[in-house]
């Protein structure tokens, strides 16, 4: 009966551990790998907004010269 409880608690041990607060060096730099690729998908996606408000900003005073352009004519 002993042997069957203790066996019981070693399946509730994890076999692969995550190893606490020291973790093995692959997964130190597979988590600072993860961190430079969130930096980089952040970095684009700012610059892609800036782009596309400078596109928009350009169409709109390219709208705008055509208008006073026609008016004048």
């Amino acid at each position: 009966m002993a042997e069957w409880s203790i066996a019981a608690v070693l399946k509730t041990v994890e076999l692969r551990g995550s190893r606490g607060s020291n973790p093995c060096l692959s997964a130190e730099s597979l988590r600072q790998e993860a961190t430079r690729l969130r930096q980089v998908l952040q970095y684009q996606m700012i610059v892609g907004l800036f782009r596309y408000m400078y596109v928009r900003e350009e169409r709109h005073l390219n709208a705008q010269k055509r208008q006073v352009f026609f008016a004048k004519s």
